[in-house]
């Protein structure tokens, strides 16, 4: 009879005790002894925001798989409160207070860990929001807090300030970079940002900070880099994490730049016998190839039942990842997948806004699409998506299609379903595709509101709208055509010579129409605004006319 495998876990939350678990439905007679060093075993990170918000009525309902739990059902001996000091790979064992655990294989879950800016530090009133003790010092903060800081405009930070919202509070958030989540999109950040503004969330941007104000030994205040101090009297610090990974690196294990570990398919790290999972790993992105470390609760529980199955002998294989994020930001909600847009490298891009069901029912709401895709193939390499209603569906739709290598062509034929209380006939991912392909088959040209706005002195600007859209908010500079006097006399635009049509519309519809138009009729040069003034004003930029 072979000998009883023994596989160590090390960490707990949520990648440990996922991967424990299918260890277990890999190997029956294994022994399976999982490591955790703090009090909790197994619970929803995801869920913490929520259960801020009040949405979750107890903490202990993030909490409700103890030891017992899987010592009953899946026969893993749990030991809670255990610090693991170092991994010797070639011995195979862990050292946990002193002494020497042997292991056949192990699987390692240290997660992440809070990045506190300088100048900040966990203390009385300063709480980084990880886990459920920091659940906790927040929660017992709030009963007294008025006024709740959140450090980090990234999606922990987004999530953050959301619940305070929803809760009541009255919060700040504060982020160093222009913008909150400066990585995206600028539209989807913009979006994000208004989102919080209309919850009550007054968000600071462009300023670092620089320390906390404290009398008696209360937080009063949290000081900026720019000389601004900031009321508050509790601070939650989300402004990046780490991958906790100094144990593998002292074990030899190569990781990347960032701490991320590097794992293959199966979840394998570069020592022998030591698999990884969870929010520490870097696999495999579908769009670039390379290594992508994206510390996700899906990506964490997807490696977790692989490192889980290929620890206890099983097949199973960790495909890519594509970083897909869903956040709410008070009504508003903002989704991304693909590559960063600074990582589309030449690609072209796609603005379009439809609504999320047949406009003819109430509720119809606006669906804003970006997608960025490769010129040569038409692959889909990206996407940002943002509104009220159905962008999850849209975003979902749009990681499948970019896992699959689909074309913006595949995508504009896509058969998605269709009901006019949930979508329309032509759904707004369709309509994205059908416009990028149409761009990509050279019938039509595009120019994006950076660029119209980079390029305003080479360029006419043609509105196509309604006096009345006209005068609700327009480009400096545009002047009112029609489709029906372009048709009839295009000689009437009296472009100056030199400069390119440019036709502006309220959501690029007319304008790609009115590029066919006058393409037709002498004008090869003529583009469009790339989701007419919807994007424009997604972007920021300038318009003259009345206050929205």
């Amino acid at each position: 009879m072979a000998s009883r495998r023994t596989i160590v876990v090390l960490g707990g939350a949520l990648a440990g005790p996922a991967a424990a678990a299918r260890a277990r439905e890999t190997d029956e007679r294994a022994r399976i002894l999982l490591l955790e060093r703090a009090g909790s075993v197994s619970y929803a990170v995801a869920g913490l925001a929520c259960r801020l918000s009040g949405e979750v009525a107890s903490a202990a309902d993030l909490d409700s798989r103890k030891a017992a739990y899987f010592r009953d059902l899946y026969d893993v001996e749990v030991r809670t409160g255990v610090e693991v000091t170092r991994i010797d790979p070639r011995r195979r064992t862990v050292t946990a207070g002193g002494r020497a655990i042997p292991f056949d294989a192990l699987i390692f879950a240290g997660g992440v860990g809070t990045v506190f800016p300088a100048g900040l530090a966990e203390g009385p009133g300063v709480h980084a929001f990880r886990n459920l003790a920091d659940l906790h010092a927040v929660e017992a903060g709030l009963r007294t807090a008025r006024r709740p800081a959140v450090v980090g405009g990234g999606p922990f930070g987004i999530e953050a300030a959301d619940a305070l919202a929803r809760r009541g509070a009255s919060a700040v958030l504060v982020e160093r970079a222009p913008r909150l989540l400066p990585s995206w999109a600028r539209a989807a950040a913009a979006a994000a940002e208004r989102g919080l503004r209309a919850a009550g969330v007054e968000v600071l941007t462009g300023a670092g900070v620089a320390g906390v104000e404290r009398r008696k030994g209360h937080v009063e205040s949290l000081l900026l880099d720019d000389g601004r101090r900031v009321p508050c009297d509790l601070v939650i610090v989300t402004a990046g994490v780490a991958p906790r990974t100094a144990l593998l690196a002292a074990a030899g294990a190569r990781l990347l730049p960032s701490g991320a570990v590097r794992v293959d398919d199966r979840c394998r790290t570069s020592l022998p016998g030591v698999f990884a999972c969870g929010t520490c790993i870097a696999p495999l992105h579908a769009v670039s190839g390379r290594p992508a470390w994206l510390p996700q609760a899906a990506i964490a529980d997807r490696s977790a039942q692989v490192a889980g199955s290929a620890a206890a002998g099983g097949g199973e294989r960790l495909g890519t990842v594509l970083g897909t994020v869903l956040l709410r930001a008070g009504a508003a909600t903002v989704a991304r997948t693909g590559v960063l847009p600074v990582e589309a490298h030449g690609a072209l891009v796609t603005r379009v806004h439809g609504p999320s069901r047949d406009p003819f029912l109430p509720g119809a709401e606006p669906i804003h699409l970006v997608i960025r895709h490769d010129p040569r193939s038409g692959r889909l390499l990206a996407a940002d998506a943002w509104g009220v209603a159905g962008v999850d569906k849209r975003i979902d739709v749009l990681a499948t299609a970019m896992a699959g290598g689909l074309s913006v062509e595949d995508l504009a034929r896509l058969d998605l379903g269709y009901s006019p209380p949930f979508a329309t006939a032509r759904d707004p991912v369709n309509v994205a595709g059908a416009v990028a392909a149409a761009v990509r088959a050279g019938l039509a040209s595009s120019l994006s509101p950076a660029e119209v706005n980079a390029r305003s002195g080479s360029l006419a600007l043609y509105d196509l709208r309604t006096p009345a859209e006209r005068r609700e908010a327009r480009i400096a500079g545009s002047r009112p055509v029609t489709l029906a006097a372009l048709r009839a006399d295009p000689g009437s635009l009296g472009v100056p010579r030199g400069r390119i049509p440019v036709f502006v519309s309220r959501h690029g519809k007319r304008g790609y129409l009115a590029v066919r138009i006058a393409r037709a009729r002498g004008f090869p040069r003529a583009a469009f605004l790339a989701g007419g003034i919807a994007s424009w004003r997604a972007e920021g930029l300038p318009v003259e006319g009345r206050k929205p």
